[in-house]
């Protein structure tokens, strides 16, 4: 019996580094109701899958033992986890402006006895008195929380950075009771260090909320696209009422210059609406009667009158926000290095910085002198800015990416992009604009309204060119049957008929006229062609520039059609692709077969499709894009989604992948760089407590920033 999955988000607070993501992984995998499970530093949520005796209070529970606050990320609870984080931001702006009132007086006396200037009226702030009342108040209230995490950290026998911080400034704020209040060592006080780390840290976490925030932009955005209200025609009567409350089949009015808040069809009216928020396109479209429109797009002129098509949890909007988080809760492979650093990281801090404090003991002979190294190497240290190298960054692009109309499903996707040697695309609506037009009909007018009653039965692209070139007399069509890569077979007034390709034809032994070089579709008794049709579909303006730049870029194209060869040669001859790099008259199950076979050859192979008749190629594929348009596109089944079908977006992709992953690698390198050459130099007494602090705090924040660069690049 197949396992129940079920995939359910939860937010997260108190979570201070990476150590603190690996210690509820670890607790969340030994419950045997969770099957898989995510912890994510940087959006603060844990993606956990649930298999059939998994329950939500159970992993509410386990975390909350684990000595962290959670909640159910979904679409009742969103707000509140927004207000919850808002209020531990605000909570942090308190802190630092505390802790720089009650810092500020003590670094100004470090300055003076560092330049040896001696101002009588401010000799009394070098009094260690004077330094514990200013110092108490920042290591108790700022270092409130660090206590309580390292707390919890060690009582389920792990550590973390709140560890570290707390036994370092701990060190240095009772050392200088001893030796400055109780032994009356003024040189020994170090109250200003205490107080610097703990405020200097804690500035650093409000900096990196901050940039936290700032990399989630999009993502808020685009939850900002969703209406609350939406106005209601009823009996003739406009009615105000919550989106919440909209159901299928319910008629709404948009008036100009407001935006569209559900999915649905225009039943009455004409406008241009602005797409953008969606597709990446700044160029507004037309839109009238017949045609669907989405909620997050704008109406530009007109007044439209919409029937809803989908509930709300359908609209293509909430997919998009869905796609999003869950690209942006991902985790690279990348990052299994960083996490196991992370791992042990602490562990091996705490034993060197006991190994400082032991040897400097016995080279100098001084407590003091230990105690400062100690405390800097405790201090320096930093397990954050691992924890933020990767996922700050994929944050960031799969935010520019949601700008751009590409939405990418996971980080592991950016991965495998940057291996893509082979491009393979389906042709029609990829390469093509996908809109078939009828150039010729051949037959008599009753059996073109025989080929046109039955093509409308079917969602094909060609039987609907077929069916919407027909203005005249419907029949009644009975016992329709789709037969894969052919065609159709169907009764009307008790005669059966054939609607299909050549290939069909040739099937069925029926004798078809002279080869011609486009598309062809025939109706038969199964004895005689009795009509035909021939079609023509235009190839996107950008496509043959865009295939000559992936061919640039040494990258194989190869192009699959389920046209007949000649017009498949064609149509590689307008885009100058090599006809050894075509694969015609293909049927929609071989698509995976020929996707296969390149891996096979040990090729790494993108698939670009429409995502409805090719979901099996694009799933095998190292990368599925579905190309499309709106709700034709299926998001569930690619790995990437391009709303628009625009070609010119997987040359982006390409571009922001490589430029994501080589963040990553850039962040990670720097993070290990920052902590194999600062532990070192603290442990030897080069930097002071105070500044090792600042180092800690400028790690995390720099990481951030450096993943939010990606945004001032062009793609």
């Amino acid at each position: 019996m197949a396992e129940v999955r079920n995939k359910k988000t939860f937010a997260i607070t108190g979570m201070t580094c990476a150590n603190c993501a690996a210690r509820i992984h670890k607790g969340l995998s030994t419950l045997e109701g969770v099957s898989e499970n995510n912890v994510n530093l940087a959006t603060e949520r844990a993606t956990v899958i649930l298999n059939e005796r998994g329950t939500i209070e159970e992993v509410i529970g386990r975390i909350t033992s684990l000595g962290y606050g959670a909640i159910l990320y979904d679409k009742a609870h969103k707000e509140s986890v927004k207000q919850a984080r808002k209020k531990v931001y605000l909570k942090l702006k308190r802190d630092v402006l505390l802790g720089v009132i009650f810092t500020l007086p003590m670094f100004f006396s470090m300055l003076l006895m560092l330049f040896s200037l001696h101002v009588q009226t401010l000799m009394f702030l070098h009094l260690p008195i004077t330094q514990f009342l200013l110092s108490t108040p920042v290591q108790f209230l700022l270092g409130a929380r660090f206590y309580k995490g390292a707390y919890l950290a060690l009582k389920n026998k792990s550590a973390n950075m709140d560890v570290l911080v707390s036994l370092g400034t701990s060190v240095a704020y009772v050392s200088s009771i001893i030796f400055g209040l109780l032994l009356n060592q003024s040189s020994a006080v170090h109250f200003e260090s205490s107080a610097s780390i703990l405020t200097l840290v804690t500035l650093g976490k409000f900096l990196e909320m901050r940039g936290k925030a700032k990399t989630g932009k999009a993502i808020e955005q685009l939850m900002n696209l969703q209406e609350k209200r939406v106005q209601v025609i009823q009996n003739g009567k406009i009615i105000e009422k919550e989106i919440s409350e909209i159901q299928k089949g319910d008629c709404v009015q948009v008036l100009s210059g407001s935006s569209v808040a559900v999915d649905g069809k225009i039943i009455k009216g004409f406008s241009t609406l602005d797409e953008s928020n969606l597709t990446g396109e700044s160029v507004p479209v037309e839109k009238t009667v017949g045609e669907l429109v989405y909620a997050g797009t704008s109406n530009l002129t007109g007044v439209l009158e919409i029937e809803v098509t989908e509930d709300s949890e359908d609209f293509l909007l909430t997919k998009i926000i869905d796609l999003v988080e869950e690209s942006q809760g991902s985790k690279a492979e990348i990052q299994q290095l960083a996490d196991k650093m992370s791992s042990i990281f602490v562990p091996i801090v705490l034993l060197i910085a006991l190994l400082t404090f032991l040897l400097t003991w016995f080279l100098t002979n001084q407590v003091e002198t230990s105690l400062l190294h100690a405390t800097a190497v405790l201090v320096v240290a930093c397990p954050c800015a691992l924890g933020l190298a990767t996922p700050t960054a994929i944050i960031v692009a799969s935010g520019i990416a949601a700008r751009l109309g590409i939405f990418i499903r996971d980080a592991q996707t950016m991965e495998r992009m940057n291996e893509i040697d082979t491009i393979i695309f389906d042709k029609t609506g990829t390469l093509t604009q996908g809109k078939l037009s009828v150039e010729n009909f051949s037959g008599k007018e009753e059996n073109r309204k025989i080929l046109a009653s039955i093509e409308r039965k079917s969602n094909h692209p060609i039987a609907r060119a077929i069916a919407e070139n027909y203005t005249g007399e419907i029949l009644s069509v009975e016992n329709v049957e789709e037969i894969a890569g052919s065609g159709l077979k169907a009764t009307i007034s008790g005669k059966q008929y054939f609607v299909g390709s050549e290939n069909m034809m040739k099937t069925l032994g029926v004798s078809i006229p002279k080869e011609t070089n486009t598309t062809s579709v025939y109706l038969t008794n199964g004895e005689e062609i009795l009509s035909s049709v021939r079609l023509h579909d235009e190839i996107k303006p950008e496509a043959k520039t865009i295939l000559q730049e992936l061919v640039q870029m040494k990258k194989e194209v190869v192009l699959l059609s389920g046209d007949k060869r000649i017009v498949a040669e064609q149509t590689a001859e307008l885009l100058n692709l090599s006809k050894e790099n075509v694969y015609a008259e293909v049927l929609p199950d071989e698509k995976a077969e020929i996707v296969l076979s390149f891996q096979n050859q040990g090729k790494k192979v993108l698939m670009a499709g429409d995502g409805v008749n090719d979901a099996a190629a694009l799933s095998i594929a190292e990368v599925g894009v579905a190309m499309g348009s709106g709700s034709d596109i299926a998001i569930e089944s690619s790995d990437v989604t391009f709303l628009d079908g625009n070609l010119k977006k997987i040359i982006q992709l390409f571009y922001l992948s490589k430029r994501t992953l080589t963040k990553i690698r850039h962040n990670l390198f720097w993070s290990f760089i920052y902590n194999i050459i600062g532990i070192p130099i603290a442990a030897i007494g080069i930097l002071t407590p105070t500044l090792a602090g600042t180092m800690m705090a400028l790690s995390s924040v720099s990481v951030i920033i450096s993943s939010l660069a990606l945004r001032s690049k062009k793609y």
